[in-house]
């Protein structure tokens, strides 16, 4: 199957938008990734993947710990910055709050919610590596999530369906 066909094929299942975050010499460093989810409950993990070329998998390794950042609709601007180009990013984050759970972990203060991680295990994916974090700290701060479906950013406009109690559906 051809890249740009299976992109589009994938583009069609409805993610979060997160910004996974690690440290740079003490400056932080980010990108966007919809390519993260749950992995386990005990113990709590999580995984994101991140592309081969990004600078953001050699800061992972060398740091051992990432921060996910799940973000708010109101937040597509801050999406989209992180796809400029390095010296645009880095006086970019100079905009952003944010604040260090360590020296190796900072996270974003407004988000829907950040998971900050120490590296659990890694694998190969490909052209991507695989990043498994055990959650060592969390926050949830509310509002509705940003949502990238079908190459586009979207806003959740209303439920529908069953709302799960205590996991179960009802």
């Amino acid at each position: 199957m051809e890249a740009g066909e299976f992109r589009r094929l994938m583009s069609l299942f409805a993610t979060g938008v997160t910004v996974v975050t690690t440290a740079d010499g003490g400056r932080v460093h980010g990108m966007t990734a919809n390519a993260f989810c749950s992995l386990s409950l005990n113990p709590p993990l999580v995984l994101v993947c991140v592309d081969q070329a990004a600078d953001t998998r050699a800061l992972i390794e060398q740091n051992g710990a990432f921060g996910i950042n799940i973000l708010r609709a109101d937040q597509l601007l801050l999406a989209k910055h992180l796809f400029l180009d390095k010296k645009l990013k880095a006086k970019f984050w100079d905009l952003v709050k944010y604040r260090w759970l360590d020296e190796t972990l900072p996270v974003l203060e407004d988000c829907l919610a950040y998971i900050g991680c120490k590296l659990w295990a890694s694998y190969p994916g490909g052209d991507h590596t695989i990043y498994v974090g055990r959650v060592v700290a969390h926050r949830v701060f509310g509002g509705v999530p940003l949502v990238f479906w079908n190459g586009c950013f979207w806003v959740p406009g209303r439920q529908v369906g069953l709302e799960l109690a205590d996991g179960v559906a009802i």
